[in-house]
């Protein structure tokens, strides 16, 4: 059996690459465990109608201490089926330092696999969030592949300076993709299995996420222009909404941000993740004229609510 484990910052294309994965997989037998820092999982949508095996796991990394143990638990019932893959989408946030120890205990239990971490680096943002963002490079650390994303959205220059500085420092196989088109071979080549190296364990900086009630009445283009005023002060906000003009999609990360016309489940709460070092969920409520619905500080196990509806 083998175990993909897919590392990347918020809006890198993590999804994305799954669900490249899925594809390039069909007729194996795949488990999926999707890992959402927040208590509302968006992503869970793009994978209903598969029929694969799938589990989720919320409030924090699967790697930290308050989710370690329920990662295991919903691990070793992933394991226990006849599969060949298993593909773990880890939140943007996870810190991969303790993932040896995490598996060692799983191979103490015997059970018999291999694992292969891809990580995902957005072409675009990756620049600006690795500077203030260390555990970036310690989910590099931890690749047997990096997929540099969205190469098509950056000049030739920036293309190749950034592909210079991540070999250079992280020696490991590089591939430019844009919407995470990989090759099979990827899967089937034999990779140097980082999972068995050491990381030194850094702090990091503090995560927050705010689930925003969003008004049913407000129109796209007011949603859009206060996400653009919160775009230098969140990492990422999505969700799917209905507004004045119908039901859409949007996401920001980064610098990015965008929206699509959509069909189907609308629960009008979008999930911001944030560091209260650049914001406050008050003042990301305030900014998106909308009641909080639920803030989550930093890792904690502990939630605030508050203006529930």
């Amino acid at each position: 059996m083998k175990i993909i484990c897919v590392h990347g910052f918020l809006g890198s294309g993590k999804t994305t690459l799954i669900k490249r994965l899925i594809t390039l997989l069909k007729g194996q037998r795949i488990g999926l465990c999707i890992n959402e820092f927040g208590s509302v999982n968006i992503d869970q949508e793009e994978f209903k109608g598969m029929s694969i095996p799938m589990t989720e796991i919320h409030h924090g990394s699967i790697y930290c201490t308050c989710r370690q143990y329920d990662f295991l638990d919903k691990l070793q019932q992933m394991l226990s089926f006849d599969l060949s893959y298993i593909v773990i989408e880890t939140s943007g946030f996870s810190d991969p330092s303790t993932q040896k120890s995490t598996f060692a205990y799983l191979r103490k239990q015997g059970y018999i696999f291999s694992i292969c971490n891809i990580t995902v680096v957005d072409a675009v943002t990756f620049e600006k969030w690795s500077r203030v963002v260390p555990l970036l490079h310690r989910q590099l650390q931890q690749s047997d592949y990096i997929i540099i994303n969205k190469i098509s959205f950056v000049t030739k220059q920036k293309k190749q300076t950034l592909h210079i500085h991540l070999e250079s420092i992280y020696q490991t196989p590089i591939i430019e993709t844009d919407y995470c088109q990989i090759p099979l071979q990827i899967l089937t080549d034999h990779y140097t299995n980082k999972a068995n190296e050491e990381i030194i364990h850094q702090k990091y900086m503090d995560l927050s996420s705010t689930v925003c009630l969003i008004a049913k009445d407000m129109s796209l283009s007011k949603l859009l222009k206060y996400l653009e005023i919160l775009q230098d002060k969140i990492f990422r906000a999505k969700g799917y909404l209905h507004l004045a003009e119908g039901a859409f999609y949007i996401e920001l990360a980064g610098d990015q941000l965008s929206w699509k016309s959509i069909d189907g489940k609308k629960d009008n709460l979008l999930v911001i993740l944030y560091s209260a070092r650049f914001t406050s969920s008050s003042e990301i409520a305030s900014t998106l004229h909308s009641k909080i619905w639920e803030v989550r500080e930093n890792d904690s196990t502990n939630t605030e609510k508050s203006n529930k509806q």
